[in-house]
């Protein structure tokens, strides 16, 4: 037998819920599988043919099950502040009873995108790369938890509540009731802590019934956990929305990856865009009267992330002709809001880049949802650093299914080859147009 014909690669790997019935199906995709070749192609709805890595998968219980978990830490390594990982990915190669270890991928213990995750700190990260003005994101205003009312009056200058810059003076001045912004709690997640507000006072309001309902644990709570106290958000609402489906406002889910490679004479950070994107879609249509002098907004009509069940609905945006024309501004917007934030992100991955063994590669995972204007401009409304995601039980359609299963095939091969060809991934700087 050849030396060759002796080697063999596999794949372990320790994941946590939600994705755990996610990476099980791709197990059974790989398992079912008879060719003895690396990978097999099979055909999307677009007819492209996508990559399924067939190398033998194996879920461990725990991350100390690993090869890689015996590894020592460097004496620089900051062990006891170092993060867990949300998937473990140990890369074996095997020569006869022997076997090599080849690359151990940690998911969710890169710092790439610690700047992005909370909301405060995603205005504070643009105003600090000074493109807050380029309006990537949505105009916005920080506010402390225990703002008085005399301050929110001084920070918001005449009561005049942030807006896109296609809101005119005039609509904003002579009917001041229709223009609503978004105050967004500071760690509210899932379509929960979002509320509507029309003035300084309903502003108050919402902070102080907050202020007093979750009391002195919950900033105890935060201070654990964050270090600090997050501050609120109030954002401009991205009226008029693009609606879709008989009047229903959505979001677009897309993943962007940061996958920091490490050498004796560097440590740099790769970006990565998955071109199968996600279009979350409102329960409820909009209605003539939310354009009009309302005194609330529905929240049925207005929230595509919400949590309860019946408001989900998830679809692809290759599934949608309406959208279909508008995914490549879509990826030039996210690329070109990543880039201009990638100076940022090498400084926090620089800071950080001794915190483990220099065997293990780090990477994290960064959920981005976006939303877009009647007139098709594209703003980011936040980043969440390593994404849920839903479960079986939500109704998911079979396509939606394969979706996340061929996500994660992309991304474990993305990490274990170190290169994007074959998978949905590509580098956010070849979405740019090279200038002639």
């Amino acid at each position: 037998m050849s030396e060759s014909s002796q080697l063999s690669k596999s794949i372990r790997y320790v994941v946590r819920s939600p994705w755990q019935w996610v990476m099980d199906e791709l197990i059974k995709e790989t398992t079912t599988t008879t060719t003895k070749t690396t990978t097999t192609e099979k055909k999307t709805k677009d007819d492209k043919s996508i990559s399924i890595s067939i190398i033998p998968m194996t879920r461990v219980s725990s991350r100390q099950e690993l090869p890689s978990s015996q590894l020592p830490d460097p004496p620089s390594s900051k062990s006891k502040k170092l993060r867990d990982a949300h998937l473990c990915l140990d890369l074996l190669q095997h020569e006869g009873d022997k076997t090599l270890r080849l690359v151990q991928s940690h998911h969710g213990i890169s710092a790439a995108l610690d700047g992005l995750e909370d909301k405060d700190e995603l205005v504070r990260t643009f105003q600090r790369c000074r493109i807050d003005h380029l309006e990537y994101a949505p105009p916005s205003i920080l506010l402390r938890w225990d703002t008085t009312l005399q301050e929110c009056q001084n920070i918001i200058v005449n009561g005049t509540l942030p807006t896109l810059n296609s809101t005119t003076t005039e609509e904003t001045t002579t009917t001041p009731t229709t223009v609503f912004a978004v105050l967004k709690e500071p760690l509210s997640k899932k379509g929960e802590g979002i509320h509507f507000v029309r003035n300084v006072q309903e502003i108050h309001t919402v902070l102080e019934q907050h202020r007093q309902t979750k009391g002195d644990d919950f900033l105890t709570e935060v201070m654990e956990q964050k270090g600090r106290i997050p501050m609120w958000i109030l954002q401009a609402e991205i009226h008029p929305a693009m609606l879709i489906r008989d009047s229903k406002k959505f979001h677009i889910r897309t993943y962007v990856m940061a996958v920091e490679t490490r050498t004796a004479e560097s440590h740099e950070v790769n970006l990565y865009l998955y071109h199968g994107h996600e279009v979350r879609i409102a329960a409820e249509p909009t209605a003539p009267e939310d354009d009009l002098a309302t005194p609330s907004r529905r929240r049925e009509a207005h929230i595509t992330n919400a949590s309860s069940v019946q408001h989900r609905e998830r679809v692809l945006l290759s599934q949608m002709d309406e959208l279909n024309e508008y995914q490549p501004s879509l990826e030039l917007f996210i690329a070109s809001a990543f880039l201009r934030l990638l100076p940022d992100i090498t400084r926090r991955v620089a800071v950080s880049a001794h915190e483990c063994s220099e065997h293990i590669q780090k990477h994290v995972l960064g959920g981005v949802d976006c939303m877009m204007t009647a007139s098709g401009k594209w703003y980011l409304l936040e980043v969440n650093k390593n994404p849920d995601t839903p479960s079986r039980e939500d109704g998911l359609s079979q396509e939606f299914q394969h979706h996340l299963v061929t996500f994660c095939n992309d991304m474990q091969q993305l990490l274990t080859t170190s290169s994007e060809e074959g998978t949905q991934f590509v580098k956010l700087e070849d979405l740019i147009p090279k200038q002639k």
